[in-house]
């Protein structure tokens, strides 16, 4: 398990000098507010392991917005580094500390391994192929966030109370950026927003009600925002999870969703109504919403071309054809990132490549559906929204959120799974209290081999 240990540890150190070497390449300016960056985020992530994907996600948006100015590789160079630094991070806290800081195992980690292994094979499979290093480079890196978030968040959010601190530290970031677009102080933040409203309408059906109108106020807001946005992709992906969760949610999930997107569309029909700059901005997306998908599906025809040529295994990751005539772009290269996700694996790694990706989210699909909670059904929903959004859509940083949404499927639902049926406490048999008979014992506690099934029938002091 050391042996283990130390060997991510050299991989995410070779990983940190590699966006070194990137970083000086791109330009030595940006070397020390990077650095400076990097060596905070390592000491607080050492302190608090469950704020690297909050950091990761607001944190890196927040940074790229300040130092990157639309240079696609500045902005690369600032979300792997900030979630390699996590990693660095909670592996030292593991050497440091083996007994603190145990991976929440879940039933996707074989299929996200396996995807991982796969990605290695077919950047691999790329350089054998000829594939130009920094197309190969691109092409791994929008896949290894997949697993790399995955096996993140299994690390860093495998209790209760983590899970609840970096949801708050999100929530409350993501809102404020929603509500600071709002009078154009700054930019629109719809994946963001996507990627909280199916929680926060599962919270509005539980809370007292001074909370919820709070919550319901959120949820106006992230709903405005999403809508003002024009991502197409995420009014598909929303518009999914929020149908899976009135189609599969208990009746007062339900009735939380109605109730807050029907204060929703009021609100928004009565600000429309009398706000010029939203009537503007609704017309701009209409038209948008109309018009036609561009060179997206000339994109996609080659991809599916490259496919049909090699379906097994595709052209490896960087496949790249050149010249080729696209609307807009005129004559250009084509691969190794395709604005439709799916054609771009199917390209670069062919059936195999979508097997390996469809396994882990199927099994967290599943278990998600199978727990019956309502976290675990808007989760589950909001990952089938994502997957199909993908279609239309292939950020350049990667579908994390395909790593991200099954892991906190599976944490949702096996870590409130174990904490519900987590044994009373063994007391002396003497003792009159009963509130010590049926204490719970704190989330870090080791649960014992037994199950209810198997306890000893003798005390263990007899």
């Amino acid at each position: 398990m050391r042996a283990g240990l130390w060997g991510l540890g050299a991989l995410a150190s070779a990983a940190l000098g590699a966006l070194a070497v990137l970083i000086l390449q791109v330009g030595s300016g940006l070397l020390p507010p990077l650095l400076v960056g990097a060596v905070i985020s390592f000491l607080a992530f050492l302190v608090w392991p469950w704020s690297v994907l909050p950091a990761g996600i607001l944190g890196g948006y927040l940074a790229a917005g300040a130092l990157a100015s639309h240079n696609l590789a500045v902005i690369v160079i600032i979300h792997a580094g900030i979630v390699l630094t996590g990693a660095l991070a909670i592996l030292v806290r593991r050497l440091l500390s083996p007994d603190s800081e145990r991976r929440f195992k879940t039933v996707a980690d074989i299929p996200m391994l396996v995807l991982a292994a796969v990605i290695v094979a077919g950047a691999c499979y790329g350089l054998a192929r000829g594939n130009e290093p920094y197309e190969v480079v691109v092409a791994t890196y929008q896949l290894a966030v997949i697993p790399g978030y995955f096996f993140l968040a299994t690390y860093s959010l495998g209790t209760v109370r983590r899970l609840r601190l970096a949801g708050t530290i999100f929530i409350l970031g993501t809102v404020g950026l929603a509500t600071a677009a709002l009078p154009g102080l700054g930019g629109h933040v719809s994946l963001f927003s996507a990627m909280i409203l199916p929680t926060l309408l599962v919270i509005v059906s539980t809370v007292g009600t001074w909370m919820r109108a709070a919550i319901v106020a959120a949820v106006v807001v992230l709903v405005i925002d999403i809508m003002l946005a024009g991502y197409r992709a995420v009014w598909l992906a929303s518009a999914v999870a929020l149908a899976i969760i009135l189609l599969r949610g208990s009746a007062r999930l339900r009735r939380g969703v109605v109730t807050a997107l029907g204060i929703s569309a009021l609100v928004i029909l009565g600000s429309a109504a009398f706000s010029t700059e939203i009537q503007r901005q609704s017309t701009f997306l209409t038209e948008k919403l109309a018009s036609s998908p561009g060179y997206r599906g000339p994109e996609a025809s080659v991809g599916l071309s490259v496919f049909f040529d090699s379906p097994f295994a595709g052209q490896g990751l960087g496949q790249t054809t050149p010249d080729v005539y696209l609307p807009t772009f005129q004559v250009t290269d084509v691969g190794p990132v395709y604005h439709v996700f799916w054609v771009g694996i199917l390209a670069n790694l062919g059936l195999v490549g979508v097997l390996a990706l469809a396994w882990p989210l199927a099994v967290a699909v599943i278990a998600g559906l199978r727990a019956r909670r309502d976290h675990s059904t808007a989760m589950t929903a909001l990952t089938c929204g994502f997957v199909i959004a993908a279609t239309f859509a292939g950020p350049t940083d990667g579908h994390w959120d395909l790593g991200l949404m099954p892991a906190l499927i599976l944490l949702m639902s096996q870590v409130g799974a174990n904490r519900n049926t987590t044994p009373a406490k063994e007391v002396p048999p003497c003792s009159s209290n009963p509130r010590t008979e049926t204490a719970r014992p704190p989330d870090w506690v080791p649960l014992p081999s037994w199950s209810r099934t198997t306890r000893p029938t003798t005390s263990p002091r007899a």
